[in-house]
């Protein structure tokens, strides 16, 4: 995936090229100062923050499921009683999350447990980000405090998130597998399993590709994670996650979860009619003509460039439930863009895309928290910028060749 160097002067860029860029660096800027003081600064009582939470947020429920783990408890991360108990014994003021993925991420986080609160934070953000970064430091190009600006990033950092290493892992996969190193492709979507609806488009993708080894590692991957999480915990936690899953959605459509974070189909027709049946069927349709995308472009084009924005673009709606850290990949393409009208090398519909490829998770984040829910908007934006290009391109008719 390469895109144009640098240019070697900053005074090269006209003024009118730069202001979309500028503006979107000085809104990062505002943004990063006010959050991270807002939700990572201890005010000096315990872990709280000047927001009136807990210091690293959503990080509070990685962090109680690893000290549960480490009691020997580790099936009581399903237990909504006994895991809500944990978070409070931790700091009564973080929001009391259910526990929404498989076993074998427990093993993953126990070892934060064994740390002090706050530099398992550190740590989770740094080891979780730091791959994703370097990946796009060299690939893209920007300085680091440009890219740690970048908001997809920015969002996952400040609620405490795990999208930063799905985003790793997409990135380091597509990356890998572009410089023909298809085990270790196939291993980093295989670690994914942590996250089924994101997984899931991987061996469809790797299926388009033809590239057999890569699949075969991803299903290596994604068997022995499970498996080592059966020898650790045993069988019982995974009927206990099975249960679970359907009282974890019941929570989101009471609104007891952030739906308005939720940028899916499912949950904005839901919203919408307040028919869950006709939610499900508008789902199960964005779901198959999401597979059928990621499926037709990984079959079609050996881009990496393509092959990642059609990921970034499936995985809203391939899945009901997604938040807006989930999209902390979006960092790529937007940055991709960002770089091209930097350059003056701009394609068509590149500014609007740059804005909504790097603003759209903090906009959701912030227009949750008034209560609306306007994700699915700009993701479908995006979806039609990208597809227009691509359907004209492959409708225009093949030049006839030209006699000798």
């Amino acid at each position: 995936m390469t895109v144009d160097r640098p240019t070697a002067r900053g005074c090269d860029v006209p003024l009118m090229r730069a202001i979309p860029f500028l503006a979107m660096l000085i809104f990062a800027l505002v943004y990063g100062f006010v959050g991270i003081a807002a939700c990572h600064v201890p005010t000096g009582d315990g872990l709280a923050n000047y927001g009136g939470g807990v210091v690293g947020n959503d990080f509070l429920a990685f962090y109680s499921a690893a000290q549960l783990t480490l009691r020997g408890t580790a099936d009581a991360v399903f237990d909504h009683l006994r895991y809500v108990a944990m978070q409070d014994e931790i700091s009564p003021l973080g929001p009391h999350h259910p526990w929404a993925y498989p076993p074998h991420l427990l093993i993953v986080l126990t070892p934060l447990g064994l740390l002090p609160y706050l530099a398992a934070f550190l740590v989770w953000t740094v080891a979780t980000a730091a791959p994703f970064v370097l990946m796009l430091r060299a690939r893209v190009g920007f300085a680091l405090p440009i890219l740690l600006l970048a908001p997809p990033i920015l969002q996952n950092a400040l609620v405490g998130q795990n999208g930063a290493l799905t985003a790793s892992l997409i990135f380091g996969g597509v990356l890998a597998l572009a410089g023909g190193r298809s085990i270790l492709a196939g291993v980093l979507f295989g670690l994914l399993v942590y996250k089924p609806q994101v997984a899931i488009l991987m061996p469809i993708a790797l299926l388009a590709a033809r590239d057999f080894r890569a699949l075969a590692a991803f299903v290596a991957a994604a068997v022995a994670l499970p498996l080592l999480s059966l020898a650790v915990f045993g069988l019982d936690i995974w009927w206990a996650f099975l249960r679970h899953l359907p009282e974890h959605m019941e929570l989101v459509l009471a609104g007891k979860l952030p739906a308005e974070r939720f940028p899916t189909v499912y949950v904005a027709v839901e919203r919408l009619t307040g028919d869950r049946a006709i939610a499900e069927i508008c789902q199960l349709a964005a779901m198959l003509a999401a597979w059928a995308g990621v499926y037709t472009a990984w079959r079609r084009s050996r881009s990496p460039s393509t092959r990642l924005i059609t990921i970034c673009l499936a995985l809203p709606f391939a899945a009901p439930f997604l938040l807006e850290y989930d999209l902390a990949i979006w960092a790529v393409p937007g940055l991709m863009a960002a770089k091209r009208v930097w350059l003056g090398h701009a394609r068509r519909f590149d500014r609007v895309a740059m804005v909504l490829w790097l603003m759209t998770p903090p906009v959701i984040w912030l227009t949750g928290v008034t209560r609306l829910s306007l994700g699915l908007l700009p993701v479908t934006a995006l979806l039609v910028l990208h597809v227009i290009p691509w359907w004209r391109s492959a409708a225009a008719p093949t030049p006839a060749p030209v006699a000798a």
